[in-house]
């Protein structure tokens, strides 16, 4: 089997995909990779309509990395894959926030791009209905979300979310000390997923390439540089 599609998001990335089966197998090994690499596993063992799936979904070296630790949110490159649609994630940033650092700062001999921005809290009251979408780093993961939005429904942000998030919508008075030093969500943006079906006894991989301004992530190498580790909050 070997399917391709292609599409433009909203953010004027030309995204084509490339569907082959793969066997399930192989999934173990991208488990044990993912001690050592960036990436993730997501497994369900049951199936619960709105809640629960019966998909297994695995990739390594993603592309993107966006991390936050309060109300500071930072996107950054992870290769030259990453680097290519980078001005899109930054751009998405910027909309809800304010630049906190040098938008473009070295990574290791690739210089790879990064940004990090404040997102301010709301001034004054709000109802209960705008509760969940007061300004908070959510509001910039919406961003990237739109930005990247289209018909493929495995193309998009996968990673782990702290419950200190919650402080960010209610006013709750801190009684221990908060270790600065860690993350309260982590999220990728992977350029090739494997996704298990065990409803169809399915097992098909997602490998995507875009091209943004003129550039094209073809031909670029998907290996990133090992997890330095750091786990997220919660």
């Amino acid at each position: 089997m070997h399917e391709a599609s292609s599409f433009t998001t909203p953010g004027g990335v030309d995204v084509s995909c490339t569907v082959t089966k793969f066997d399930p197998a192989l999934m173990a090994g991208l488990a044990q990779q993912v001690e050592q690499r960036r990436g993730g596993v997501l497994s369900s063992g049951m199936e619960y309509p709105g809640r629960y799936s019966r998909w297994e979904v695995a990739y390594v070296d993603p592309c993107v990395e966006v991390a936050a630790r309060g109300r500071l949110i930072t996107a950054r490159a992870l290769n030259e894959r990453g680097a290519v649609i980078f001005g899109v994630i930054g751009a998405a940033l910027r909309r809800v926030g304010v630049t906190a650092d040098n938008p473009s700062r070295g990574d290791g001999k690739d210089d790879l791009p990064a940004v990090t921005v404040f997102v301010p809290a709301a001034d004054g009251t709000f109802t209960e209905e705008e509760r969940s979408r007061q300004p908070t780093v959510f509001s910039a993961l919406r961003e990237i979300i739109a930005a990247f939005a289209g018909p493929d429904p495995n193309l998009g942000l996968y990673g782990a979310f702290g419950y200190d998030l919650a402080f960010q919508f209610e006013p709750v008075r801190l009684r221990i000390p908060r270790d600065g030093q860690l993350r309260d969500l982590v999220l990728h943006l992977p350029d090739r997923v494997h996704v298990v079906d065990r409803k169809r006894e399915s097992a098909l991989c997602y490998s995507y390439e875009f091209s943004v301004a003129g550039r094209s992530t073809a031909g670029l190498p998907r290996e990133t540089a090992p997890s330095p580790g750091g786990p997220a909050r919660g």
